[in-house]
């Protein structure tokens, strides 16, 4: 097969799995809310978001396996020791995110005003989801793995599996349970026999299961590579969850989930392109030597697309956003607070799109500092501006924060990326 057409079935691979679990996402939060009430649902996705940041804090792990991986052929010595050192890092870092997250969450979150009538639980509400870190971190490794080798078909049927748990079947617990701590231990038991299936499947694909080794001086060259790219990782994480947290504690949990909904539905369209740009990580490292003219024509398109993707969002989300959302809430109340947030969080989407495909690209170079820099960028501006807009503004203050950040390092980091893409094309 040739190198366009693999990439392309990869892509497929990526987008088919992407659109699955939006889809998934999408139908689980009414069933959420009407289970649980705004409120409570507010609740809870401020506890999946900190675990979803807990997770991004690998120290860029998971991206410099892939990296590294995809320079060396299967089976040699250096990748063998990249594999085993990257398994036993893992683990280490999981175990310090777990008890981090389990000091933040039974410390700090249940101590906010706004969450106070939510504790009756705590206790369970802090270790299940420190578990959860421990566990997904290890899954995140191995998806690594199948990353760096363009094995995207079982990368993508693992995704799709783990998120249905997430979503869809554990908004149907919670509708039986009205219980948090059901939903966590189910969510818990599904990562562990996640992570069981990815170490048969593995063993499977390459005759060899490679147990995790603590290899020090492989430690330090991941890290090297992984640090750079994971400060930009975490801005783009705080940026995404400082906003919920920011609503909590100035306002109350129904805010969070008015903002929320609108905000998880601009980021998944903005990852779709992500995902869909997966596959260029490896394409751009393996062919950034012989074949710079068809690594400039595959981001030329692939960022055509993804402005074409981008206008027609915010075409659709201007002009239909409040038929939409009651539509898909099926609460008209809701729908209308929701709307104003998603019409201007739809500018914030168009100028986000544009930026998985350099990132990607960046990383490929070897240059993941650059992303990382536009993101703490990005991160500081809005962080001063939610300070600002949100006492002033609630729900909407956050909104323009957002907006207004993207709107200042988007475009210089375009700028940036084009003088690099055309110093090496010559």
């Amino acid at each position: 097969m040739n190198t366009s057409r693999n990439l392309l079935k990869q892509s497929f691979f990526n987008g088919v799995g992407y659109v699955y679990l939006v889809v998934v996402s999408l139908i689980s939060y009414p069933l959420f809310i009407r289970f649980s009430g705004a409120a409570l649902f507010g609740f809870y996705l401020t506890l999946t978001g900190i675990i979803g940041l807990f997770v991004t804090l690998d120290y860029g792990l998971s991206k410099s396996l892939i990296y590294s991986l995809s320079c060396h052929k299967p089976g040699s010595v250096i990748w063998n020791n990249r594999v085993q050192a990257g398994l036993s890092l893992s683990l280490l870092l999981g175990l310090i995110n777990a008890l981090v997250a389990f000091v933040f969450f039974r410390y700090y979150l249940f101590g906010l005003g706004s969450f106070s009538v939510f504790t009756q639980e705590s206790f369970w509400i802090a270790v299940l989801p420190a578990a959860i870190i421990l566990v997904y971190l290890q899954n995140q490794t191995l998806l690594s793995l199948f990353q760096s080798q363009q094995q995207f078909a079982a990368y993508n049927l693992v995704l799709m599996a783990m998120g249905t748990s997430n979503t869809l079947i554990s908004a149907f617990i919670f509708g039986s349970s009205h219980s948090l701590t059901s939903v966590f231990v189910f969510q818990l038991s599904f990562q562990t026999l996640t992570l069981c299936t990815l170490l048969v499947i593995y063993r499977l694909l390459h005759r060899h299961l490679y147990m995790p080794q603590v290899i020090p001086k492989v430690w330090f060259s991941l890290l090297k590579y992984g640090l750079k790219q994971f400060v930009g990782v975490v801005a783009s994480q705080l940026d995404f969850h400082t906003s919920r947290i920011l609503i909590a504690t100035f306002l109350n949990s129904t805010l969070v989930t008015v903002f929320s909904l609108p905000q998880t539905l601009v980021l998944k369209a903005s990852g779709g392109v992500s995902q869909l740009s997966l596959s260029l990580l490896p394409f751009s490292v393996k062919n950034q030597k012989t074949g710079t003219k068809k690594v400039y024509r595959t981001v030329l398109f692939s960022l055509g697309a993804s402005f074409f993707l981008g206008l027609s969002a915010v075409t659709v989300i201007w002009l239909f956003a409040d038929a939409l959302l009651t539509l898909w809430l099926g609460d008209n109340a809701l729908a209308s607070a929701v709307a104003p947030v998603l019409r201007l969080l739809s500018l914030f989407l168009f100028l986000n799109v544009l930026t998985p495909v350099p990132t990607v690209i960046f990383e490929s170079w070897g240059l993941p500092h650059i992303p990382s820099l536009s993101a703490i960028a990005t991160v500081s501006l809005n962080l001063v501006f939610l300070w600002i807009f949100i006492p002033r503004f609630g729900v909407l203050g956050a909104t323009y924060s957002l907006l207004m950040s993207s709107l200042i390092t988007v475009p210089i980091y375009l700028l940036v990326f084009f003088y690099h893409l055309n110093k090496r094309r010559g």
